[in-house]
């Protein structure tokens, strides 16, 4: 079963951070002695001053070392006081040391139980729940650190993963609009929503999604080659190409919409378009080298697919190597024959060709 993080971390590390979470009200500072430390506390005066005196001894033993007077210690605070959540809280880091993690877990709901309010308990209970795979319990735990605390918006990342996991879709969907409503809309956002419409089979509602991010963001050629991209892929092609032609419009040099446009032209047979793609993509000097190496590597594994010989791929790439240099000369492609050092780019998909023809 998961351990949580605290039983990771040395007895005495745990004990100072047992301080400022758990320290009984009356020890933190409540100077009306006459007081009940916790709303609903009915403790005697008396009753409450032991509490407190063995809940610090226990703390104190731990700090020294002697974990089982700590244990007795921490048992006897919930004989004298069995609704305190930071004597649960305590014990149960104890019960995962001796492997015991039913016990631990059950320390740890009852804790979380009495003081819902308490963002410590309620996160470690919920973490035990994840470690478990116990996601109803988890959603459930974060749901109600939720609704204690408005403003946190990596609470609802937590649920959206959590609701993933159990394929609420609706629920997703709903957590990331609680996510908007703190942090303000963002393309980010947007496009988590429009991949939960994918995932729940909403077409219409993904395409609307994604299309929006080409309206508002009309001069930007990323969101049209996202866009013309779905496209492709629920077979569209006819309006993919209208998306992708103006994402070219707008970027000439927009690698994605060469990349894309050079995907499109395959997919509708039109190899001779293809191949001008292809090569407008590799003998263009502002392509990135990581570009035109992936987009190589692709054809040599296409190329060994088909059974075909390197000498087509060589080639081709003599005359990338070609292009990219400053002078454009007749120089050996591979870098030899001249005092030039051999191009980054041809020693990495040469080796590969030489690889793959061994």
């Amino acid at each position: 079963m998961y351990k949580t993080p605290i039983n990771k971390l040395p007895l005495i590390i745990i004990s100072a951070i047992l301080l400022g979470a758990i320290l009984p009200v009356t020890v933190r500072g409540n100077s009306d002695a006459g007081t009940p430390a916790a709303s609903g506390d009915s403790l005697s005066y008396n009753d409450r001053r032991r509490y407190d005196y063995f809940f610090i001894e226990a703390i104190r033993k731990q700090n020294a070392g002697d974990y089982a007077a700590a244990f007795d210690l921490l048992n006897h605070c919930l004989e004298i006081k069995p609704d305190a959540a930071e004597a649960y809280y305590a014990r149960a880091s104890y019960f995962s040391e001796m492997q015991n993690d039913s016990l631990a877990l059950r320390d740890i709901e009852k804790a979380a139980t009495l003081s819902p309010g308490n963002d410590t308990y309620q996160e470690r209970v919920a973490q035990y729940y994840i470690g478990s795979g116990n996601y109803d319990k988890a959603i459930t735990a974060y749901e109600n650190l939720f609704e204690h605390h408005k403003d946190r918006s990596d609470v609802l990342n937590i649920l959206v993963q959590l609701y993933n996991q159990k394929k609420d879709y609706k629920n997703m969907l709903g957590a990331i609009e609680r996510i908007e409503q703190i942090e303000g809309s963002s393309d980010e956002l947007t496009l988590a929503k429009m991949n939960v419409y994918e995932m729940k089979g909403d077409t219409k509602m993904a395409e609307k999604t994604l299309r929006s991010l080409t309206e508002t963001h009309p001069n930007d050629a990323i969101y049209k080659v996202m866009y013309g991209n779905w496209l492709l892929q629920k077979g569209k092609k006819e309006e993919a190409y209208g998306m992708l032609s103006a994402a070219l419009k707008d970027d000439p040099d927009n690698e994605a919409a060469q990349s894309s446009m050079y995907d499109y032209y395959r997919s509708a047979g039109q190899d001779s378009l293809a191949i001008i793609a292809r090569d407008g993509i590799l003998m263009n000097r502002k392509t990135s080298s990581t570009t035109k190496i992936s987009m190589l590597n692709q054809l040599i594994k296409e190329s060994e697919s088909a059974g075909g010989d390197s000498t087509t791929i060589l080639a081709l790439l003599d005359k990338v190597i070609t292009s990219d240099k400053p002078d454009a000369d007749n120089a050996d492609a591979r870098g030899k024959g001249n005092d030039e050092s051999p191009s980054p780019l041809g020693n990495d998909v040469a080796a590969r060709i030489l690889d793959g023809s061994e």
